[in-house]
């Protein structure tokens, strides 16, 4: 989705659910996405801790994640930083979510991703901790990386000052 798609989503959680259900037309606990509550999710998560969502359509994320099979409450956490939120947890396929969620802004300061099954049962997969959040001011130059010319060597990668 691009900004302004996200500036259209409706406020509505039933609406908001039948728009992002057009991403996910297999639906969640679908055989067809080797994990389609991951995707379903990562979307939901997306939009939480970096859209531009004004404070009904964020609501509506929260009613349409709230409505998700599974997620379980967990209560009242400090994320890494120290800052108190509501943590959920929902389990897919192969991994354990548990979003840290800001009461007073509704935004998602902390996730984690713990993996299901296999060697790596119970560890940690990623975790992401948002120190801030805001409009940006500026845009920094883009720079392209050095080229490495070693053998199976990746495309440049963009750095930031």
């Amino acid at each position: 989705m691009t900004w302004e798609e996200v500036k259209q989503l409706p406020t509505d959680p039933a609406a908001l659910k039948a728009v992002l259900a057009r991403f996910f037309p297999e639906g969640p606990r679908s055989e067809q996405s080797p994990d389609p509550d991951a995707d379903h999710l990562r979307t939901m998560r997306n939009l939480l801790q970096s859209a531009p969502l004004a404070p009904r359509r964020r609501a509506a994320v929260h009613e349409v994640l709230a409505q998700m099979p599974g997620l379980r409450l967990v209560g009242l956490v400090e994320d890494s930083q120290g800052r108190a939120g509501t943590a959920v947890e929902v389990d897919t396929r192969r991994s354990r979510v548990r979003m840290v969620i800001d009461p007073g802004k509704g935004g998602l300061p902390a996730t984690t991703t713990h993996h299901l099954g296999g060697e790596h049962d119970g560890k940690i997969a990623k975790r992401t901790t948002t120190r801030s959040a805001g409009p940006a001011r500026s845009v920094p130059p883009y720079r392209e990386a050095p080229a490495d010319s070693s053998p199976g060597a990746a495309a440049p990668v963009p750095l930031l000052p």
